[in-house]
């Protein structure tokens, strides 16, 4: 075999083994959606309150890639069951933003806490180098995807 088809073949056997990691991180968030009992668009939307702290409708929508409606269908759904509250911006009183509510923290740690402990446990067998190494691998996965379904969303308004 020459170099070039080797190259290509790993090239390939990378991108299987994204799909691969994709696959499963969808399995897992099927699963931990069930747990919450919640669907898999609440969920996103749950995930991203979460890594943000606090965001507002608006921002919700465009990092969800939901339209104004269905954003607010999400956000009820979930203020509904307790995970997310609505509180007030404390600069601009006009307007709302989101956060993950006390309720929904205690449940989501429930849900979540085994999870974070088997990935600590998981990345614990490797080196601190190797741990630099995959933040920043993974990082660079999440941001070539993030750019792959913008690039998917772009060709859907064409």
């Amino acid at each position: 075999m020459n170099t070039s088809s080797t190259r290509q073949q790993q090239l390939f056997n990378a991108h299987r083994s994204m799909r691969a990691l994709h696959a499963a991180n969808e399995a897992l968030t099927d699963a931990t959606a069930d747990l919450l009992g919640i669907n898999k668009t609440d969920h996103r939307c749950l995930d991203i309150i979460q890594r943000h702290g606090q965001i507002s409708a608006g921002q919700l929508a465009e990092a969800a890639h939901l339209s104004s409606g269905a954003i607010t269908t999400a956000i009820d759904r979930l203020e509904r069951v307790g995970l997310v509250n609505r509180v007030q911006d404390p600069t601009d009183r006009r307007r709302i933003l989101l956060e993950i509510g006390p309720a929904g923290a205690t449940i989501g740690w429930q849900v979540f806490e085994p999870i974070v402990n088997a990935s600590l446990a998981f990345f614990d067998a490797y080196s601190d180098e190797e741990l630099a190494l995959l933040s920043t691998f993974m990082e660079r996965c999440a941001e070539h995807i993030r750019e792959q379904a913008v690039l998917a969303h772009e060709r859907l308004s064409e």
